[in-house]
């Protein structure tokens, strides 16, 4: 694994995230204007749903694809065998990379923002998909490298 391939990734997080938005408003356009034309197991209601649902979904595929890229370095680039929780994993990878502490800061709120997403917790200020892609690719740019598998 290379820093590009982490960072080309989040990027197509991102772009599968807009084709299924694309995706889903047309279905929904179709459902719309046609309602007979949808599966009898899906209503116009379903489509509705899942678009409301999608940034949701792909954020945490995001953070995902993030957490397994950091969880690499932290083993390859740092030599580290620990499996912390990802917010302390965050904060000792910022202080061995020289993270400055306003991009530890927003990584540190995309990952709030996820995990009130997946477990409801504390509710965290809301960052949009785009957002996040750009901050978490920021946050590589600080990785020593290259590293690769």
């Amino acid at each position: 694994m290379t820093k590009s391939q982490v960072l080309d990734q989040l990027k197509r997080v991102a772009d599968q995230y807009h084709a299924a938005r694309f995706a889903v408003g047309q279905a929904l356009s179709v459902a719309m204007q046609t309602p007979h034309a949808l599966p009898a197991t899906i209503c116009p209601n379903d489509l509705c749903l899942c678009l409301n649902r999608l940034e949701a979904t792909y954020f945490v595929m995001l953070f995902a694809e993030f957490e397994s890229a950091i969880r690499y370095v932290w083993k390859a680039q740092f030599c580290k065998t620990t499996r912390p929780r990802m917010e302390i994993l965050l904060d000792r990878i910022a202080a061995k990379a020289y993270v400055t502490d306003t991009d530890l800061g927003q990584v540190q709120s995309v990952r709030r923002y996820r995990n009130f997403l997946v477990h409801g917790e504390d509710f965290a200020a809301s960052v949009t998909l785009e957002q996040a892609k750009s901050l978490l690719a920021r946050f590589f740019y600080f990785m020593p490298g290259p590293w690769r598998v």
